[in-house]
């Protein structure tokens, strides 16, 4: 028990140290990845398309979850989505 309250510092500061990481990806996911096309893993509740999802889908990236099927829903280029909507997503993400 004495082990545990000793550890509890530590443990809050990274725990914050994740939370700011996570905060600033989720930012950059929404400004970055916030109008890509749904897909495999990128669908309703699942995506970049407001804050709250971002965050989820970070944890589920953090998590090990299928991070990689993430990834090559946002590398989503043309003929399979609207360059002119701009729904595409990045060439460079995988």
């Amino acid at each position: 028990l004495e082990a545990i309250y000793f550890c509890l510092p530590a443990l809050l500061n990274i725990s914050s140290l994740m939370l700011c990481m996570c905060y600033v990806f989720a930012v950059l996911g929404v400004y970055l990845f916030g109008r890509v096309q749904p897909g495999v893993c990128l669908r309703d509740g699942q995506n970049f398309r407001n804050f709250a999802s971002a965050m989820l889908v970070l944890f589920m990236m953090a998590t090990g979850e299928p991070w990689n099927c993430f990834m090559y829903d946002c590398a989503v280029q043309p003929p399979h989505c609207s360059a002119e909507r701009t729904e595409c997503g990045f060439a460079w993400a995988p």
